[in-house]
């Protein structure tokens, strides 16, 4: 009779895998058998016979996937849209949600445009452009020439009031302050300040001198080529009589009313100094205007003559190499754009089933946050764990029974011993004819 040895391993847990394998065996043998054997009498065996034998080991396993994605929130923001339910099939590429995401669709809208903008001036310079582009670029420069000559014209024009301005102020506005004003002038009142009189008695004597020569030059403004000198000394001789105004204010706001100063007259000389003030510092503001709207004529001119040079003959190699450059730079722009866009639309990177999606429309969402769990239950196992002593009775292929399921079979034994329960990890196939919803754990 033969006997056939069990050995059985149990781990306590929720689901039990039995599993079958081949073990040692001996028959039993009388005393006469024995001493026999002991006389030198050898018996074999064969492989297959021992094969034959049973032995089993059962342990503890829980389902698992081979195939599982937890997705996490790249940035911060507003759930807009869900597209899922838990439960649901879905498909790799598949949309799961939306976050709110207009900024970042302009950003990429904006890209693209960048980068078509530098692509067309790449081509211009690599090959020109065609007879259409080139009449625009002529049309251009044509504007761009007479929008210079109308700015000279409008410069040369405030150049004369800024004259005319300051001679009206000076002559016929406040020179009734002094006696004398353009030979000898003298301050008609003390405003007991000795240093203050005499600076505004020099000053109007030297203003005269540069009244008489700010006329010649501004009656020989028709040279573009000194217009900068000429912007120059009108700012210079404007900032003169502005100081001047700003001393003679200190002075008509010193009197004090008299038997020879009314109040009405004091109040007169103020409202006229006060005037006169207003009146050179809006000079000083128009020629600043006038002089930048001509260098903004200029400059618009040359960059509309270089444009038609390039479209007519192309661009230089060190043209060509800049503006391939920034090409290179809209496109690194537009791509960075599109992967800030791509993160606020949440797809499934796998085909499976939703087991968790723990966010609502209107939820806010931080970065590393979890937005939904997919499983492809077309790979769920069963992860168990066996003792080293068993590890000679169990090859991949053997018959394994789960409690409540069926029958499986071994695919993988671990060559390697789990660090974390000094166990060998088996996985073990589910049965083909499953009707009972599974998950993971």
């Amino acid at each position: 009779m033969t006997y056939i040895k069990k050995y059985k391993y149990i781990i306590l847990g929720a689901v039990i895998v039995a599993i079958a394998f081949g073990t040692y065996g001996s028959g039993n043998t009388s005393p006469s058998d024995t001493t026999k054997q002991f006389a030198k009498t050898v018996e074999y065996i064969r492989i297959a016979d021992l094969l034959n034998e049973s032995h089993i080991t059962e342990s503890v396993g829980q389902i698992d996937s081979k195939q599982s994605v937890d997705l996490k929130s790249q940035i911060n923001g507003t759930i807009e849209s869900v597209h899922a339910r838990i439960g649901d099939r879905v498909y790799k590429g598949q949309t799961i949600a939306r976050f709110s995401n207009a900024d970042s669709y302009a950003s990429v809208a904006q890209a693209e445009a960048g980068v078509s903008i530098q692509e067309a001036r790449l081509s211009e310079l690599v090959g020109g452009s065609r007879t259409e582009e080139l009449a625009v670029a002529k049309s251009t420069v044509a504007n761009a020439v007479s929008s210079v000559g109308t700015a000279e014209t409008a410069l040369r024009e405030v150049l004369r009031t800024a004259y005319r301005t300051a001679d009206d102020t000076i002559r016929y506005k406040t020179d009734i302050l002094f006696s004398n004003p353009r030979t000898n002038p003298q301050l008609i009142f003390s405003p007991n300040n000795f240093a203050l009189v005499n600076r505004l008695e020099q000053s109007r004597a030297a203003l005269e001198d540069m009244l008489v020569l700010w006329e010649e030059k501004t009656s020989h403004l028709d040279s573009v080529d000194t217009f900068d000198t000429d912007v120059a000394m009108s700012q210079s001789y404007l900032a003169v009589v502005a100081t001047f105004f700003d001393d003679m204010a200190t002075a008509v706001n010193s009197l004090q009313e008299s038997s020879e100063f009314s109040a009405t007259t004091i109040a007169n000389y103020r409202a006229a100094v006060s005037g006169v003030r207003t009146s050179i510092s809006g000079q000083v503001s128009a020629v600043i205007a006038a002089d930048q709207s001509l260098s903004s004529a200029h400059t618009a001119l040359s960059q509309a003559e270089q444009q038609l040079r390039i479209k007519e003959t192309g661009g230089t190699s060190d043209q060509i190499k800049a503006q391939q450059a920034l090409l290179d730079q809209a496109k690194a722009n537009l791509l960075s754009a599109q992967a800030q866009y791509a993160k606020t639309i949440v797809t499934s990177p796998i085909s499976g089933e939703i087991a968790s999606l723990p966010i609502k429309v209107g939820q806010y969402v931080g970065v590393n946050q979890t937005l939904v769990k997919i499983i492809n239950k077309d790979n769920l196992y069963i992860q168990a764990f066996i003792n080293t002593d068993d590890v000679p009775f169990v090859r991949a292929g053997d018959s394994a029974t789960i409690a409540g399921l069926g029958q499986g079979v071994v695919r993988v034994v671990s060559s390697g011993i789990d660090p974390s329960n000094g166990k060998i990890e088996v996985q073990i196939s589910l049965p083909t004819n499953l009707t009972k919803p599974l998950i993971e754990g």
